[in-house]
């Protein structure tokens, strides 16, 4: 389940129901395990270390890992995609609050920019997008990225 965690980064309910389903899954195959007539791994392991309870039922079967290996290979896919997702946009977020001081301090507004979205990547770290503002108006704006630098015009 750890490929989950990407699309729960922001919505703390989802991380407690995503604990709470592989405790009772957990429960559920350990209970399985024991009625089968193995030595079955705590079910705590599921909930402080989920790999240690895959490996202990990879052992206490004497099978092969299988799902040590699968749990570990998700996890990893899943750090490469939050990696992904949080590179993705980062011009975006970047960019929101820089809007928001544009028009305040130079356009003499008192609107909040809510949500930034590119709508061409020039390359190069040029970008032109669309910035969203908490009144309701939408702006297009030009978006340049350098080193750790983010620069915004509204043309």
């Amino acid at each position: 389940m750890p490929i989950a965690g990407v699309f729960f980064l922001e919505n703390p309910r989802a991380w407690v129901v995503l604990c709470l389903l592989s405790i009772i899954f957990g429960h559920h195959d350990s209970k399985n395990l024991r009625e089968a007539g193995y030595k079955a791994p705590s079910v705590w392991w599921v909930f402080i270390l989920m790999p240690v309870y895959h490996w202990q039922r990879g052992s206490a079967t004497r099978s092969k890992p299988v799902h040590f290996w699968f749990w570990a290979g998700t996890f990893l896919l899943s750090v490469a995609l939050n990696v992904a997702v949080m590179q993705e946009g980062s011009e975006e977020e970047a960019a929101r609050p820089l809007v928001t001081q544009i028009v305040r301090e130079q356009w003499g507004g008192s609107a909040r920019c809510t949500r930034v979205l590119i709508t061409r990547d020039l390359g190069r770290g040029y970008y032109h997008a669309i910035a969203y503002l908490d009144n309701g108006r939408s702006l297009a704006i030009s978006i340049q990225t350098g080193g750790n630098m983010v620069y915004v015009t509204i043309p």
